[in-house]
């Protein structure tokens, strides 16, 4: 289900409290997940133009201010790469998964 937090504090803490190798598990299987939605996911890396038509963007809310959330528009790929970047390399032990990680990290 949906967890929505009242105050960032309260969300860092319940982040916080999550194991180390936990959360970097976690960071991996989301990359994962987000990954295969994408076009990127096969053995030949498609064009991003496929990317885009499957998902045009997606708004994120970065942080918030007095007038409300600063929304930032990010495509699914970028977030699958933060993902992957918080997860620990030993979840990435496949020399085919390091190769398509590391190609996301240069788009």
């Amino acid at each position: 289900g949906l967890v929505a937090f009242t105050h960032d504090l309260i969300q860092q803490h319940v982040y916080e409290s999550i194991d180390l190798t936990q959360r970097r598990e976690l960071h991996f299987n989301i990359a994962l997940f987000l990954g295969l939605k994408t076009s990127m996911n096969s053995t030949s890396i498609k064009a991003m133009s496929s990317i885009e038509d499957d998902f045009i963007n997606l708004y994120v809310a970065e942080s918030k201010t007095a007038e409300g959330p600063v929304i930032s528009e990010r495509s699914l790929l970028s977030i699958a790469t933060d993902h992957v970047n918080l997860a620990s390399p030993k979840f990435i032990s496949e020399l085919s998964r390091r190769k398509l990680f590391a190609t996301w990290n240069l788009i």
